[in-house]
């Protein structure tokens, strides 16, 4: 392979933002540094801050790519966890959030995701779109579950969290299989009626239980009353080890929410389980704070003083989404960690008393609210911007970013809603028609190209696509990868290190012509400020072979 051949642009980053166009692109750049070491001596990078960092370039020829094929080539360094990797960010991205129209191509973080909380965790996403939506699809029933509390994607499949709400009936973990069949993965051993959390931490999967108090959610008493709380570690044999109870020795908050728990003063709900900073975090939404995990079966309490129902990660930082505070007027408010015992108040988003979900989008943190079904925008501080009302929601459940664009669930109509700018969101199709007066849409994962959305009451899980993504749903490492992402044969694809990740399916090329006034922008786009180095990044004017990528790397190693 020639490797100039067909290279729209080639970006060294030596000394500045300029490409090899010359000055048919003008770029500017924003808190970028130049001249970084790379993955080899010779080969310079550009360090991106994670919070304000920017290339942004006009008149650039992949502008007017419209409908042919392209590659991306480049290499990235993301720090590990403990480093403050836990949100990566946009490599690169050249979309019309208007239009729905362009590509992206992210490492993606989705937290705060209702009681998941890590829906995805540095997970590679490549997408494409023009404005089109595939509809709304059914994805089966996981067992009897009449709730799929948790949806998470994990190393490469999809894991959802279940209430069976039946006297001989426990909460499940179950694996997608695909075909609307879901392979049982377990139940807690606790026998509780609910899974609730779902993350991977050190290399190990684990899940949170819960007592799920039903009448919340109009579906009559609970007919499993026994204790849940307890967080496990599932092996990949299916073995399901007790790594303790979050809270059981601290005092119970007296009015205890009456969606989760029992209510009567036993803690008995772990929820949201968070990797943050290296570390493991839960939360309890019967106990007042946030735990961390100390290793076997002990967890220790951080604050602050109020009912925890998720966690996100912004900006390097750890916020907590309450149900409940010290004070009244506190409410649904988002607290930030400052250390153990201390968070720092961040404001109430509207009249909220519970807020269930958050999402990070074109660098900025979004909060849904109860009782008023609106999505409010985070101003710093303690100051929020309502950006509207969703429909005839009464309240916002799991928020994701994908494919460019932030996704919302809700109460009581299980409607989905895209957010598309200036205060407008529009309907997106409905995920649960059950005849019955409440339906949530509550848990959300991108997996494989395609919205998941989890439901109550059918217990079914439904998919939701929009343009055309392929997703590498496993965590990318920490260091140096070079990454490859090639539009070509009616198909999208990501290499890492020369390894084919993942897919997308099969599309008509003339249905998307990704031709846009849009800026090109390297270093952000619609998930968030790119945190790392970067290096070598290339644009081709076709698709590039496994081969062609491989020289490539080979070509770097060897120069």
């Amino acid at each position: 392979m020639n490797s100039e051949k067909d290279l729209i642009d080639r970006w060294k980053f030596e000394r500045d933002a300029s490409g090899s166009c010359g000055e048919s692109a003008q770029a500017l750049s924003k808190s970028v540094i130049f001249g970084e070491r790379g993955p080899v001596p010779d080969m310079p990078a550009a360090r991106f801050d994670g919070e304000s960092s920017v290339i942004k370039i006009t008149g650039h020829p992949v502008l007017s790519r419209g409908k042919k094929d392209f590659t991306i080539s480049c290499w990235i360094h993301t720090g590990e966890s403990s480093e403050g990797g836990d949100v990566i960010g946009d490599i690169i991205s050249c979309f019309d959030p208007a239009e729905r129209c362009g590509f992206n191509l992210s490492v993606v973080t989705n937290g705060g995701v209702t009681h998941t909380t890590q829906a995805n965790y540095r997970h590679l996403h490549f997408g494409i779109d023009q404005g089109r939506s595939h509809g709304i699809e059914d994805c089966g029933r996981p067992g009897e579950s009449v709730f799929v509390n948790a949806l998470a994607s994990v190393e490469g499949e999809l894991y959802a969290g279940t209430l069976e709400n039946a006297p001989d009936r426990t909460g499940h973990l179950y694996r997608y299989a695909g075909n609307k069949e879901w392979e049982d993965m377990g139940t807690p051993p606790d026998c509780s009626n609910c899974v609730g959390g779902i993350a991977r931490f050190e290399g190990k999967f684990y899940v949170s239980s819960a007592r799920y108090q039903t009448t919340g959610s109009l579906l009559g008493q609970p007919k499993n009353i026994n204790p849940g709380g307890h967080v496990y570690l599932v092996d990949d044999n299916g073995q399901w080890t007790d790594c303790g109870h979050p809270g059981i020795e601290s005092a119970v908050s007296e009015d205890a929410n009456p969606s989760i728990g029992n209510g009567n003063g036993k803690a008995d709900a772990a929820v949201s389980l968070t990797v943050y900073r290296g570390r493991l975090y839960c939360a309890s939404a019967n106990q007042r704070g946030v735990f961390v995990y100390e290793g076997k079966n002990k967890w220790r309490n951080i604050g602050p003083e109020s009912r925890v129902f998720s966690l996100i990660i912004y900006r390097d930082r750890l916020y907590m989404l309450a149900n409940g505070g010290v004070r009244p007027e506190h409410g649904g408010a988002l607290y930030r960690y400052e250390k153990d015992g201390e968070w720092e108040f961040c404001g109430r988003p509207g009249k909220s008393t519970q807020t269930y979900g958050a999402v990070i989008y074109a660098g900025n943190l979004y909060a849904g609210t109860w009782p008023d079904g609106e999505v409010h925008l985070y101003k710093g501080k303690t100051e929020w911007e309502n950006l509207g009302w969703l429909g005839y929601a009464r309240e916002v459940m799991a928020m994701v970013l994908y494919n460019g664009k932030f996704y919302a669930g809700t109460l009581p109509m299980a409607n989905i809603w895209r957010y598309d700018g200036e205060k407008r969101f529009a309907f997106a199709g409905n995920a649960d028609n059950s005849e019955v007066v409440l339906r949530r849409a509550w848990s959300m994962a991108v997996h494989r190209g395609s919205l998941y959305i989890g439901t109550l009451p059918s217990g079914h899980v439904k998919r939701y696509r929009a343009g055309v993504m392929a997703t590498s749903d496993s965590s990318l490492p920490a260091g140096w990868h070079h990454i490859a992402a090639t539009r070509g044969d009616s198909r999208l694809k990501i290499y890492l290190d020369g390894r084919c990740v993942a897919e997308s399916e099969p599309f008509n090329s003339d249905d998307y012509d990704l031709s846009t006034g849009a800026p090109l922008k390297i270093g952000f786009g619609q998930h968030e400020h790119f945190r790392g180095l970067m290096a070598d990044l290339r644009i081709y004017g076709r698709c590039l072979t496994p081969e062609d990528v491989n020289v490539i790397i080979s070509e770097a190693k060897t120069a």
